[in-house]
């Protein structure tokens, strides 16, 4: 899957229900992630005449072939780091603030990584993965020493949804979708990240799961595509509390 096969008036159309996340709020981080496929498809003409008039300054070129596609799918659990490791492209959804990042283990194993964000500290993850990372970390002596992971380097990270950037422009578009009917609550709408196989390009995908479903599998309408300028380091979140260490 890669960030020119993806555009408003596609839909990605998975072959199964996407994998919901499992366990309970806890430090560290865990590998949780499934091998999903699909293809993306046209949104079907009926959907996009209603995305029309959610979104009438968006146009679509002239429908192509279906193409398959085979993503490596990262569940978000809140207050829970997970992460795929290999090579594949890395597809998670729900983000509301959670960074979705890309790094190595000891082993030079590539990781990528959803990594919640919450109001509440026990629940929120950044501090604690950013503490994994000598070169980032913002703990010293001893703390520093227990909590940072030998051997972790981080490439780069994003946030698919910022609440400053994106909140107006969501909400607006989740009160269309409601009162044409699409969906009949706010879940049914979904911010995505896509951190591709080729080169980790971070990309933000706005979609929509209509209430009608196709027959098989699920299938979730494309809205909004951005490719997302990355970041290197933590200088940013430099407040947030390591929540792993102890008062």
């Amino acid at each position: 899957m890669e960030l020119n096969d993806i555009y408003t008036g596609t839909s990605l159309h998975f072959d199964a229900a996407l994998p919901k996340g499992s366990g309970e709020v806890e430090t560290e981080e865990h590998s949780q992630s499934h091998s999903v496929s699909g293809s993306i498809v046209a949104t079907p003409a009926n959907d996009w005449a209603i995305i029309q008039k959610v979104l009438p300054q968006v146009t679509r070129p002239a429908p192509g072939a279906a193409k398959a596609f085979a993503v490596a799918y990262v569940p978000y659990i809140d207050g829970r780091i997970h992460y795929h490791e290999g090579t594949a492209a890395v597809l998670s959804d729900k983000y509301s603030g959670c960074l979705m990042a890309v790094y190595s283990d000891a082993n030079k194993q590539r990781r990528v990584a959803h990594v919640p964000k919450s109001n509440n500290v026990d629940n929120d993850c950044i501090g604690e993965f950013r503490d994994y990372f000598d070169a980032h970390s913002t703990l010293a002596g001893a703390e520093k020493t227990k909590h940072v992971k030998t051997g972790h380097k981080l490439k780069h990270y994003f946030q698919p949804f910022v609440e400053s950037r994106d909140a107006d422009i969501q909400l607006g578009i989740i009160g269309k979708l409601i009162q044409e009917k699409m969906i009949s609550e706010v879940y049914g709408f979904s911010v995505f990240g896509l951190v591709t196989a080729r080169d980790d390009s971070c990309v933000s995908i706005w979609a929509v799961k209509p209430a009608k479903q196709p027959a098989t599998g699920e299938m979730w309408h494309v809205l909004l595509v951005r490719k997302r300028q990355p970041l290197e380091d933590f200088k940013a979140l430099v407040g947030k509390k390591n929540r792993a260490v102890k008062l």
